[in-house]
């Protein structure tokens, strides 16, 4: 069942769903928990969704298996660092073990979109998922 995305990252999204509405994730921060405490970095969200979500630390994301989502798996690890006291989200390149923002690392898939590197608030959390929302990517903060 679908809902009007919140952009808050608490749902997923997918190219079968109408523009702006998602599929509520139950309980995103007692998922990303589990994660952190398993040491399990990503999951497939299951049955007949082709959802990904990944551990990354405080961040919880959500992407959908489209081909540029595939590529950006495949060549990167997202990592949460800590840069002037915002926790923010970094890609680590595979091979060359660069590290890269969100834009930089969509930019080098082939994907041109801008997304804010601010990550201070809910709401430039809400404006970075607005932004990642037509490549059905969505982050979730845990509290």
């Amino acid at each position: 069942m679908t809902t009007q995305n919140p952009f808050d990252g608490s749902v997923y999204l997918s190219p079968d769903f109408s523009v702006g509405f998602g599929t509520v994730i139950s309980a995103p921060a007692t998922v990303l928990s589990n994660m952190v405490a398993n040491g399990i970095y990503f999951q497939e969200i299951g049955g007949d969704v082709d959802v990904v979500l990944i551990n990354c630390e405080k961040y919880l994301i959500s992407l959908y298996k489209s081909l540029s989502n595939q590529r950006l798996m495949q060549q990167f690890v997202a990592r949460m660092t800590n840069i002037t006291t915002q926790n923010k989200i970094r890609w680590v390149h595979r091979n060359l073990a660069l590290s890269m923002t969100f834009e930089q690392v969509m930019k080098s898939i082939g994907e041109n979109i801008t997304v804010n590197d601010t990550w201070g608030t809910a709401t430039d959390l809400q404006a970075i998922n607005q932004q990642l929302a037509p490549r059905f990517i969505q982050i979730f903060a845990a509290p």
